[in-house]
Parts: structure tokens; sequence; C-alpha cells
């Protein structure tokens, strides 16, 4: 953190707008677009509602009710002159909820996993799928399939550790700086035909 400075630090970000959990409202600003949209989703996960995009670009983020019958709309949008994204205009309320709770919400997607347990795997590589699935209960209220944590998972390892294909590729160069710098070591490489 920049505490000695006397200009505003990068590394701290003040949000005027206190949210309570899974709430959202007009004016609540956003320091990126992914931030917002994390959100957005979790507001409707918590409301058992849905929603779909109607448009999105670098600069705005449109989105409805699926439901005919429902006429919410929420609309959130990049503000250069605080360099946020803030929820622009929502309203009216949502009249309707999922016709079928779910054990699974369609908007709990892999990528939304994997930006919540990133900081816990980088803390322990090992963790089991129970107990990412238990977090992701806990936090969200909905139970993720096995096969969305476990690619949630993978994300997580690759982001932090580097994808397999890159790290083999990097083997020969590793090797012959080694030989180079500690005289006297053998190296073998030995690696079978790809068919």
């Amino acid at each position: 953190l920049n505490l000695g400075a006397d200009e505003p630090s990068a590394d701290v970000w003040y949000n005027p707008y206190v949210q309570m959990q899974g709430s959202l409202k007009q004016g609540d600003t956003f320091r990126t677009k992914e931030e917002c949209v994390k959100a957005i989703k979790k507001f409707h996960m918590q409301l058992s509602a849905d929603f779909r995009v109607d448009r999105t670009d670098a600069s705005r983020y449109k989105v409805y009710c699926p439901n005919e019958h429902c006429l919410f709309r929420l609309s959130a949008s990049y503000r250069k002159r605080s360099e946020s994204w803030e929820i622009g205009s929502m309203g009216p309320d949502h009249t309707c909820m999922l016709t079928n709770p779910m054990q699974d919400h369609r908007k709990l997607s892999s990528q939304l996993i994997c930006d919540e347990i990133l900081s816990v795997i980088g803390d322990n590589p090992s963790l089991n799928m129970s107990t990412i699935i238990s977090h992701i209960r806990a936090e969200y209220e909905y139970t993720p399939s096995y096969r969305k944590a476990w690619i949630a998972r993978t994300k997580v390892v690759e982001k932090v550790f580097g994808n397999w294909e890159e790290s083999y590729k990097q083997l020969p160069k590793y090797m012959l700086a080694l030989k180079q710098y500690a005289p006297g070591t053998i190296v073998k490489l030995e690696t079978l035909p790809a068919y």
C-alpha cells in the first residue's frame, strides 16, 4: 500500500456505497467490469432469479429478465470521471422467481467459481473437491456440480502454476541452463513420439 505518499493510492479502492450481502441498487460502483458482473450474478442467485444479457461491450452491460411477464432491466456502464463501473438504472423489481429451484444456478459458472477459489487454491494446491464445493455452497447458497468445480479448480491451478504444455516446452531450456551453469551435470531427456 502507498501509505506515505500524499497522492491517492491505486492499491486501495474506496466504494462509497456500502453493499449488503447480495444487495444491489442504482448507484453502486465497482472497480472493474468483472466485479460488476459478479455482483449482478450474485444478486440474481440470491433472489433465485435469472437474467439474460441484452448488450455488452467495453463500456456497458445491460441485462433483462427472460420471463416475458417480468419487466426487470439493469444497466451498468463505465464512468470515465470516476474510472469505475456503476449501476445506472435498475428496475422494476423482479416479479418472477425460477419455477424449479435447483441446486446449481445457471449463472454459477466455472469462471465465477475459479475467481472465488483463486486465493484458496493458491495457498493449498492439493485442496480436495468436496472442500471447494462446500466453500462455494457457503458463499453462494448453491451447490455447483462436481464437473463445474473440477473445471474451475483446473483453471485456478493453470493460473497459479502455469500450463502443463508450456512447462514441458520450457524443460529443454532449463536443462541446457543447468548443464551450462553446473558443469559436470548430466541431463537426459526422453520423449515418446506423438502419433
